[in-house]
Formats: C-alpha cells, structure tokens, sequence
C-alpha cells in the first residue's frame, strides 16, 4: 500500500480490512487476494492471486495440491519465491512474478547498540513447535547467565513454562515500527525454525530485519539460510538441533559477518520484481 502511495499516486488502493463489509469486488478496477482459497465469482477486469507462502499443518502438499486444483484461475500470480512457485504446480503458463519478503526502512535506520541489555534476542512468531520449547529451555537451564529478549506474542504455553524465568524477557506484541529499536537492545539475533516443509525453503523476514538493522545472525540449519548465507556473502553460527553448541562464550568468539542487505528493502525489492508493472501508466 505504502509503494503505491508514493510510486504509484495514480492508482487509489484500499485495504478489505480497512473497509469492512461496505464494499463489493465489483467496484474496483483489479482485486489483488493473498492466498488461500478462492472460490468465488470475482467479477472484475483483473484479478491477482498471490501465494506468499505455501501450506502447512498436517499434509501441507495435499492442501497445495487442493488450492491448485479447485481456485479460480487468475490474470496474474505472485509467488514468494521460485521454491513457492513450484511447489504450488500451476502449469497453466498464466502471467507470474516472484516478490521475495523485505524490509521496512525503520530497519535500516537503526544502528546497533555498543551497550546492549540483553545477549540475545529473537523476534517474531514463537508458534514454530519443539524447536521453540527446545531453544527456551536451554536458556533456561543452560544458559542462566545469558539474557533473552522475545520480540512479539507469547502464546499461554510459552507463558506458564517460561514467563517467571529470570534470564527471558519478554514484551509482548510490539507496534512493528518499534521492534528495530527493541531488537537493537541485544548483541545477537537468533532464528530459530524448524528443518521441515515448508518452513525450511520460505524467506526468514526475521533474518532480513536482524541483518538490516546490523545484528550478526545464530540461526538453526536448513536450507533456505544456508542458501541465504552463500548468495548474500554473510558469515552466521548454526545451532545443532539441541542446541548444546550455543553457549555465550562460543558465539563471543565466533567470526560473523552480517551481510548487505539494502536490495531488499521494500521499495527496490518491489520495483525490481515488476509486480506492479501492469499497473503503472
């Protein structure tokens, strides 16, 4: 919205959250859906679908397979990446861009923190399975001595079992333009994800902001960060999947690099992808 705002003033975008039930398809020019399912009749000149992730839960391939066999078919798709692209299938050669996740400028703004509170910090959804309780606990019992902050929503679960440990610290749900500030307060940012699909082959948006915002990155293994870490030119530690490889003094003496990350700020990513090409006079 913020793009087409200052890039493209000719066009008057509005968000479906923003006008409630008052509204019909029908009254606009191009009706632009983040998928799901569509199955409704969408009576408009252009319609886009765009696919920023793919499935998951239980039988994550079967509920792709489903979207691709049962949603109405488009003028134009976006795909978070060309991993996305083929997991969802589409052979039906209708018009396709990739738009890769980015970053806000609230990010590159910041500048880190030579007198940090906290050692550590992680940011963003805590809902990613035993991996997080995993992660927590080695705080807990490992690592009394290291602080952690959490970034975002802590769901009931994480509360009752961590919420009294002295060493994690957490806020809570931030406004998004405070947590590069919150984010600065700590020395190194952690992402921790699970090695299962379709986490281990989407875009880390968390990763991007720590490398914007001048964080050196401790991250689990897959393959979307090992990929990452060799196009982007970073240096980052990996945990082993119990994390007895993380200590304070092991990631202190450990040679990062947090690598350039200015292409993807919104604005160039959006304008290098071409997603909005149809739209510009």
């Amino acid at each position: 919205m913020a793009y087409l705002r200052d890039f493209i003033p000719t066009v008057n975008a509005h968000d479906s959250s923003e006008l409630g039930n008052n509204f019909s398809e029908k009254d606009f020019d191009v009706v632009w859906k983040f998928m799901g399912f569509d199955r409704g009749n969408t009576p408009n000149p252009f319609v886009v679908h765009e696919y920023g992730s793919l499935s998951v839960g239980r039988f994550p391939r079967t509920k792709n397979l489903i979207k691709r066999l049962v949603n109405n078919k488009p003028n134009m798709r976006v795909f978070l990446n060309s991993a996305v692209q083929t997991d969802m299938g589409f052979k039906d050669n209708l018009p396709y861009c990739e738009r890769d996740m980015g970053v806000s400028a609230h990010f590159f703004k910041v500048q880190p923190n030579p007198n940090t509170e906290f050692d550590f910090v992680y940011s963003g959804s805590l809902n990613r399975g035993k991996v997080i309780f995993s992660m927590l606990n080695h705080f807990k019992v490992n690592m009394k001595k290291s602080r952690l902050l959490i970034v975002g929503s802590v769901p009931d679960d994480i509360h009752s079992q961590f919420g009294s440990t002295t060493n994690i610290h957490f806020t809570g749900r931030l406004k998004y333009e405070d947590v590069p500030q919150a984010i600065t307060q700590a020395k190194y940012g952690l992402n921790i994800m699970p090695d299962i699909y379709p986490f281990n082959i989407q875009t880390s948006t968390k990763v991007l902001e720590y490398c914007a915002a001048g964080l050196p990155v401790i991250s689990t293994n897959y393959q979307w960060i090992r990929d990452f870490e060799r196009k982007s030119g970073g240096q980052f530690f990996y945990c082993s999947p119990n994390f007895d490889t993380l200590s304070q003094e092991t990631v202190d003496q450990y040679s990062f690099h947090c690598p350039n990350v200015t292409a993807y700020h919104w604005d160039s990513l959006i304008k290098k992808s071409g997603v909005f090409d149809f739209l510009s006079p």
